[in-house]
């Protein structure tokens, strides 16, 4: 999905973050956010491997096209609902009938202000659900306290000031009441949300010649819903309230009967807050469980085998993008010209606070209960929560909201040659410039060793760019239509194109790594504002003291710091896509295609840990001293990954053939992706995404799918008409 041009009638519609559609985006646990109403749609078209017009992404353009208002009022009203009162009970649902309601109701309507010449549709929807997950899951109830306190009184250890007065204000009473251990506990804690979504367009044609129309999206909402299978704590639901604003205008003036240009101007903007449900927990401190974060949501405390508490910490992102595009079309003779390009303006504003509400884990192996093998562990561990045995504990500290921006702008031409009756020919050339995000504060930086005592690079300050601009993005596309002389109903058909990727946001800030590396360029230690996340581990509590002190933050030895990096000579990322297929019609109602469909992509982004240990556990290359900093992992992000893909595609098709419609398709396909990791460059011979290998592995690694095969088949028999 995040390799696709999302747009609504020509205009962006892409959330630069994920590189996927503002409008119609999932939010909490993939519930929808927004959603463009259905009955506002005119028209939609994918396409992929298309002409050199289209890019910004290899996978392909999806563009929805809104109704307009005729010279006639036309409209419509719609009402669904789904709930409880018909459905089945579920067999493993032991709390009766749940809630299970979903209701979307809305109308549209459009017509004429001035008859054939200013026209107006509008439509509007809402979206509501409440639905009981009937997740289950374990929680320190009534009966798994009483069994840690009795390991406590055993070994005659007092419950610690500090953690054991929390269960009763991190948990609802209704979870604690019960006594019954071993079996974990359903609850009847629903999701649930609303969204509010409307579309208002304007046409005004001035004459044969000239026209404008303007469109706008509104839509909001909020879902509330759990974050696992095993969340049933509805104090730690995810909450995620949701705007999203789409507006667009078009100017399409016919110059001449053979030349006619067009231009659109679209914004697009997209907020979106998460959080845990119930916040306000800065009362904990008084208790004694002193953390020193900033925020009142609960700190994410995990009693292994028991939910955890504070799921969500204060995040989100504010996402606009301006766009304007330019295209004009001329025909000469047998040439169909188009000439044009666009431009876009990127900003995110993020802010999220990973780690910064502090983790605290209890895993029940520090207490004097530890050795106890005939000891529930879910007891052991809440032992020790009881008793303040912290196993380990982290704090991000700083400041990691950062703003930044990224221009990009493309330039292309394309012919479409009508060479002879049966050979058409399509041609044209593409190139694309994005300029690397940046930000006018000064504050983001990437590890590049020598260039500074630290290690520590800051774009504006030490470098112009957090990787080197790319000029090199051009793309040629080629394709052909041939009927082949003497032949009936055959068509054959081909492409190929290069195509180039604008990498999305959040692999650069917010990479969420499984080590200690920072999330991304806003996360490394130094500068004015410096993030550290530091860690604490195997100590006992003391009620009013902090958990993890903080008064002096440094990257020592004992303590090294992560930090983050883009390679210098970070490329786009492209793909080769190509395509030939056959078509033969077989009469009038049957129709069979045959086609082969493949893909190279190369510069592919990558993560890696250049600071990785050597075999033999060798210190890495940057574990020395840099300026007094010691670093740990070193994440970096790099283009070096490749892909590809072939597949065989074939259809047969039947249309009203004495009232049957039927189709077969047939897809194999072969998949391919590989991450190069050179030899001498880096401390180990191979790595993966993630972890790290533990010996030689050779000189790559590789994700090798096995062959795909599918079959799809339908058949529907239309009865027919009677007089």
């Amino acid at each position: 999905a995040n390799q696709v041009n999302w747009q609504i009638d020509g205009s962006d519609n892409n959330d630069w973050w994920h590189n996927i559609p503002a409008v119609n985006q999932g939010g909490v646990e993939n519930i929808a956010g927004v959603t463009l109403p259905i009955d506002s749609i005119a028209e939609f078209s994918l396409q992929t491997q298309s002409s050199s017009e289209v890019g910004r992404n290899p996978g392909g353009t999806v563009n929805l096209v809104t109704k307009s208002g005729t010279n006639a009022i036309h409209g419509s009203a719609y009402y669904y609902e789904r709930n409880q009162a018909l459905a089945v009970t579920n067999p493993f649902n032991t709390l009766g009938n749940l809630p299970l309601e979903n209701v979307q109701w809305g109308a549209s309507m459009g017509g004429p202000f001035w008859k054939d010449h200013t026209f107006w549709f509008t439509n509007f929807e809402k979206q509501k659900f409440n639905i009981a997950t009937g997740n289950s899951g374990f929680e320190p109830n009534a009966g798994y306290q009483k069994l840690a306190q009795d390991q406590l009184t055993k070994y005659g250890v007092a419950p610690n000031a500090a953690t054991s007065q929390l269960i009763s204000v991190l948990w609802p009473a209704d979870l604690l009441t019960s006594t019954v251990t071993g079996n974990p506990v359903q609850s009847a804690a629903p999701e649930f949300g609303y969204s509010y979504n409307g579309v208002i367009h304007l046409d005004q044609t001035f004459n044969q010649k000239h026209s404008l129309s303007g469109r706008a999206f509104l839509g909001q909402g909020n879902q509330t819903a759990p974050v696992g299978q095993t969340d049933i704590n509805p104090y730690f639901f995810e909450i995620g309230p949701i705007h999203v604003y789409n507006y667009s205008a078009a100017d399409n003036y016919a110059i001449s009967s053979t030349i006619s240009n067009s231009v659109t101007i679209g914004v697009n903007y997209f907020n979106q807050t998460f959080s845990d449900a119930k916040t306000g927990f800065g009362s904990l401190a008084s208790s004694g469980f002193v953390t020193g974060s900033p925020f009142v949501n609960a700190p994410n405390i995990q009693i292994q085998g028991f939910e955890p508490t504070g799921n969500t910490p204060p995040e989100g992102r504010n996402d606009i993008t301006g766009h304007l595009d330019e295209a004009l079309n001329w025909e000469i003779g047998k040439h169909q010209l188009r000439l044009g390009g666009e431009y876009r303006q990127a900003q995110v504003n993020e802010f999220y606070h990973r780690h910064a509400t502090g983790s605290y884990q209890f895993k029940g192996g520090v207490g004097p209960w530890a050795g106890d093998t005939t000891l529930d562990p879910n007891v052991a561990s809440l032992a020790d929560f009881l008793a303040g045995y912290l196993t380990k504990g982290s704090i991000a500290v700083g400041n990691p909201e950062r703003t930044v921006y990224s221009h990009a702008f493309d330039l292309f031409s394309q012919d479409s040659y009508q060479v002879t009756p049966t050979l058409n020919i399509n041609f044209g050339l593409r190139y694309d410039v994005m300029q690397p995000m940046h930000d006018s504060n000064k504050d983001l930086s990437v590890f590049r060793p020598g260039l500074t005592p630290t290690g520590i690079a800051f774009q504006g300050v030490d470098i112009g760019d957090v990787y080197d601009p790319d000029y090199t993005s051009i793309s040629p596309r080629a394709g052909f239509s041939w009927k082949p002389a003497n032949s009936s109903g055959t068509v054959l058909r081909g492409g190929i194109g290069l195509f180039f990727d604008t990498p999305n946001a959040n692999p650069f800030l917010d990479n969420r790594p499984g080590n200690s590396a920072p999330n991304g360029l806003e996360g490394n230690p130094g500068g004015s504002n410096p993030v550290f996340t530091i860690t604490s581990g195997n100590e006992t509590l003391v009620a009013g003291k902090q958990i993890i002190p903080t008064a002096t933050l440094a990257c020592t030895q004992a303590n090294p710091c992560g930090a983050f990096s883009i390679a210098k000579g970070f490329r786009s990322p492209y793909n080769l896509n190509f395509s030939m297929q056959l078509e033969q019609a077989i009469g009038t109602k049957a129709f069979f295609q045959l086609g082969y469909v493949g893909s190279q992509g190369r510069k592919l982004l990558s993560l890696l840990n250049i600071n990785q240990p050597y075999l033999g556990g060798a210190p890495g290359p940057y574990s020395g001293s840099y300026g007094g900093n010691y670093y740990s992992d070193i994440n970096q992000i790099q283009s070096i990954g490749t892909s590809n893909y072939n597949s065989l595609q074939a259809i047969f098709r039947t249309t009203a053939w004495h009232g049957v419609t039927s189709q077969l398709s047939y897809t194999w396909g072969h998949n391919l992706d590989e991450v190069t990791a050179y030899r001498g460059a880096l401390p180990q011979d191979s790595y993966n995404f993630k972890n790290n290998l533990p010996g030689d592995r050779g000189d790559y690694g590789n994700s090798d799918f096995d062959t795909r095969n599918t079959a799809v088949g339908y058949l529907n028999y239309e009865i027919p008409a009677r007089s």
